[in-house]
C-alpha cells in the first residue's frame, strides 16, 4: 500500500503595502524546506530582517521543515523613522502628512501629547488628510510604523467662547 505525502500550505504576509512577495502562498509536502520568496519593490533604505513564525521565531530555510500549515511574517529594518507634519487649516481643522517607507501607518490624534493606545487604533496606508479637532488642548498626531518606530507632531487649539456677541456674518 502506497501512503500519500501530507502537503501543508505556507502564506508569505509581506507585512507591506508596497513591498511585493512572490509567491504569497506555496504547497510544500510534510517534512520539506521552504523555498525563499522572491521580493520587489523594496523602498530604499528599507531590508528585510527575516520571516517569522507566528510565536515570533525567526525562520530558518536552511534549517527549519514545514510539519504544518503556516503563515510567516517578513519584519523590515526600515533606516527611515516615518514623518508627520502638521499644518493649521483654521481654527478647528488642521491637516496632516505623515511618510513611511513600508507603506503601513498606524495613526492617532491625541489631546495633551500623551501617547495613544495603539492597539484601538487601526491602520492606514493614506498619509495625508484633514482632521477635525473636537477638543482645545495640545492635539498631537501620531503615527507609528510596522516597525513600532512613532513620531508625532502637534498643534496647540485654543478654547473658543461662541456665546460672546461676534457680530452677525452676512452674504450677499
Amino acid at each position: 500500500m502506497i501512503e500519500k505525502i501530507q502537503e501543508y500550505t505556507v502564506q508569505f504576509n509581506p507585512n507591506s503595502d508596497l513591498i511585493t512577495v512572490e509567491p504569497l502562498e506555496m504547497t510544500v509536502y510534510y517534512d520539506s524546506y521552504i523555498k525563499i520568496p522572491t521580493m520587489s519593490n523594496i523602498p530604499e533604505g528599507v531590508e528585510l530582517e527575516g520571516w517569522y513564525m507566528p510565536n515570533g521565531t525567526k525562520w530558518d530555510f536552511d534549517i527549519h521543515k514545514l510539519v504544518d500549515d503556516i503563515i510567516l511574517t517578513a519584519k523590515w529594518k526600515d533606516e527611515n523613522e516615518p514623518t508627520v507634519s502638521i499644518t493649521v487649516c483654521d481654527a478647528t481643522h488642521f491637516r496632516y502628512e505623515a511618510s513611511d517607507n513600508l507603506g503601513i501607518v498606524t495613526w492617532a490624534v491625541t489631546v495633551d501629547s500623551e501617547e495613544p493606545n495603539w492597539n484601538s487604533i487601526q491602520s492606514t496606508t493614506n498619509f495625508t488628510g484633514t482632521y477635525e479637532v473636537t477638543r482645545a488642548g495640545i492635539n498631537t498626531f501620531w503615527i507609528k510604523d510596522s516597525n513600532n518606530n512613532t513620531a508625532s507632531a502637534s498643534v496647540t487649539v485654543y478654547p473658543i467662547d461662541i456665546t460672546k456677541d461676534i457680530g452677525v456674518l452676512s452674504s450677499t
